[in-house]
Protein backbone atom coordinates (compact mmCIF):
# COMPACT_ATOMS: atom_id res chain seq x y z
CA UNK A 1 0.00 0.00 0.00
CA UNK A 2 3.12 2.24 0.17
CA UNK A 3 3.74 2.44 -2.98
CA UNK A 4 0.65 2.25 -4.93
CA UNK A 5 -1.14 5.01 -2.07
CA UNK A 6 1.07 7.67 -2.91
CA UNK A 7 -1.90 9.97 -1.88
CA UNK A 8 -1.82 8.74 1.69
CA UNK A 9 0.83 8.94 4.94
CA UNK A 10 2.54 6.70 5.78
CA UNK A 11 1.27 7.03 8.94
CA UNK A 12 -2.35 6.95 7.25
CA UNK A 13 -1.34 3.53 5.60
CA UNK A 14 -0.39 2.07 8.60
CA UNK A 15 -3.51 3.38 10.48
CA UNK A 16 -5.61 1.97 7.41
CA UNK A 17 -3.62 -1.70 8.19
CA UNK A 18 -4.55 -1.84 11.89
CA UNK A 19 -8.31 -1.23 10.86
CA UNK A 20 -8.13 -4.35 9.37
CA UNK A 21 -6.71 -6.40 12.29
CA UNK A 22 -9.87 -7.90 13.33
CA UNK A 23 -9.57 -10.39 10.56
CA UNK A 24 -6.70 -12.38 12.21
CA UNK A 25 -3.69 -11.76 13.90
CA UNK A 26 -1.90 -15.18 14.82
CA UNK A 27 1.20 -16.02 14.04
CA UNK A 28 2.18 -18.36 11.07
CA UNK A 29 1.96 -21.84 12.08
CA UNK A 30 3.91 -24.88 10.26
CA UNK A 31 0.33 -25.96 8.64
CA UNK A 32 0.07 -22.52 6.67
CA UNK A 33 3.42 -22.94 5.82
CA UNK A 34 3.16 -26.38 4.68
CA UNK A 35 0.13 -25.30 2.64
CA UNK A 36 1.85 -22.22 1.18
CA UNK A 37 4.62 -24.55 -0.57
CA UNK A 38 1.91 -27.07 -2.28
CA UNK A 39 0.29 -23.77 -3.60
CA UNK A 40 3.60 -22.47 -4.39
CA UNK A 41 4.88 -26.06 -6.30
CA UNK A 42 1.39 -25.64 -7.99
CA UNK A 43 0.86 -22.51 -9.16
CA UNK A 44 4.66 -20.90 -9.55
CA UNK A 45 3.50 -17.95 -7.51
CA UNK A 46 5.80 -15.26 -4.79
CA UNK A 47 6.67 -17.29 -2.03
CA UNK A 48 4.79 -14.09 0.03
CA UNK A 49 1.73 -14.69 -2.38
CA UNK A 50 1.38 -18.26 -1.31
CA UNK A 51 2.14 -16.99 2.49
CA UNK A 52 -1.24 -14.49 1.80
CA UNK A 53 -3.18 -17.02 0.01
CA UNK A 54 -2.57 -20.11 3.30
CA UNK A 55 -3.02 -17.28 5.76
CA UNK A 56 -6.69 -16.29 3.52
CA UNK A 57 -7.23 -20.27 3.51
CA UNK A 58 -6.82 -20.86 7.03
CA UNK A 59 -8.76 -18.02 7.72
CA UNK A 60 -12.12 -19.76 5.68
CA UNK A 61 -12.05 -16.84 2.73
CA UNK A 62 -13.78 -17.76 -0.75
CA UNK A 63 -12.36 -14.54 -1.98
CA UNK A 64 -8.50 -13.18 -2.30
CA UNK A 65 -8.69 -9.69 -4.42
CA UNK A 66 -5.67 -9.38 -6.27
CA UNK A 67 -4.91 -7.48 -9.20
CA UNK A 68 -1.36 -9.06 -9.75
CA UNK A 69 -2.88 -12.64 -9.48
CA UNK A 70 -4.43 -14.86 -12.09
CA UNK A 71 -7.68 -13.57 -11.74
CA UNK A 72 -10.92 -16.03 -11.44
CA UNK A 73 -8.30 -19.08 -10.64
CA UNK A 74 -9.44 -20.79 -7.83
CA UNK A 75 -7.03 -22.47 -5.06
CA UNK A 76 -8.83 -24.98 -2.59
CA UNK A 77 -11.69 -23.30 -2.68
CA UNK A 78 -10.27 -19.89 -2.72
CA UNK A 79 -10.96 -17.79 -5.81
CA UNK A 80 -8.92 -14.90 -6.76
CA UNK A 81 -10.39 -11.57 -7.87
CA UNK A 82 -9.20 -8.82 -9.68
CA UNK A 83 -10.80 -5.90 -7.83
CA UNK A 84 -10.07 -3.45 -10.31
CA UNK A 85 -12.17 -6.09 -13.16
CA UNK A 86 -14.70 -7.20 -11.03
CA UNK A 87 -17.69 -4.82 -9.23
CA UNK A 88 -18.34 -6.03 -5.82
CA UNK A 89 -21.79 -6.69 -6.82
CA UNK A 90 -20.48 -8.79 -9.41
CA UNK A 91 -17.97 -10.67 -7.13
CA UNK A 92 -20.92 -10.97 -4.33
CA UNK A 93 -23.62 -12.26 -6.89
CA UNK A 94 -21.39 -15.18 -8.24
CA UNK A 95 -21.84 -17.56 -5.49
Amino acid sequence: MLRKRADMTTEEVFAAVDELSFLGDGPIDDASVLRARRIRSHTGYSWWDCLLLAAALQLGCRYFLSEDLQDGQTIQGLTIVDPFAHSPEQILNSR
